[in-house]
């Protein structure tokens, strides 16, 4: 009878001991032991805004304490503009972990849109965040000015300071075309070309009196600040 007391005791121990050894499991609809359920994650906030070349944080936390180390992944939709820091998150407790994302700077002057996937295990979710640029177009004519004699020709580079998003139209115009004028009389860049400088000819018309000028060539673009190329035309009489 002492021995049959003993060994129920027993029995009853072991059974005891294995429940704590499989708490981070439990029973399916056929009896066996699975895997407990990994919880969902919060993400905040999941729509920002950062500017280009600057950072924000997001914070992820689990919804519940995770039976099993819980790891979380980010992938950028388009690494060239955005990437995160770190790209795996892995959780072993309830508590909130920060990442970093961070813009990278293109040569255009456009803002963008680029998504951020966020997995956790059976769950997908997207960050969106929108790249503020600080591309700022401009017009560029260089040199700032020329001295020109009478009869003769000189010439300055306009170019843009960026990329477009589309072809851009740049007028070239003299402030005193009798006594300075300019060829051609516009210009056409595109984001094939933008960077490439184009020419502008500048010649000093002859005139009667004997007096030096000095003339402003007017570079303009809608939208862009206008820009001047100083001319003085040295007098031949």
């Amino acid at each position: 009878m002492r021995r049959g007391w003993l060994l129920a005791l027993l029995v009853a121990g072991c059974g005891g001991g294995g429940g704590d050894v499989g708490s981070d499991a439990m029973t399916g609809s056929d009896g066996r032991m699975v895997d407990a359920p990994q919880p969902g994650v919060t993400i905040t906030p999941l729509v920002l805004t950062i500017d280009e070349g600057g950072s924000g944080m997001v914070s992820i936390t689990p919804d519940g304490v995770p039976p099993s180390p819980l790891v979380v992944t980010l992938v950028s939709m388009d690494p060239s503009r955005l990437m995160a820091t770190p790209e795996v998150v892995t959780f072993v407790a309830q508590s909130a972990q920060m990442v970093e994302l961070r813009s990278l700077p293109d040569p255009d002057p456009a803002n963008d849109t680029v998504m951020m996937e966020v997995t956790s295990p059976g769950k997908r979710q997207t960050l969106m965040v929108t790249i503020t640029d600080k591309t700022a177009q401009s017009l560029l004519a260089l040199p700032a000015s020329l001295t020109i004699r009478e009869g003769m020709s000189a010439s300055f580079a306009v170019r843009l300071m960026s990329e477009p998003s589309g072809p851009v139209r740049v007028d070239v115009t003299s402030a005193a075309p009798a006594h300075a004028s300019v060829t051609p009389a516009s210009l056409d860049f595109t984001t094939t070309n933008y960077n490439m400088p184009q020419y502008v000819q500048v010649t000093a018309v002859e005139d009667a009196d004997s007096a030096s000028e000095q003339v402003d060539m007017r570079v303009t673009s809608s939208g862009l600040t206008a820009v001047m190329v100083r001319v003085t035309t040295q007098d031949n009489d």
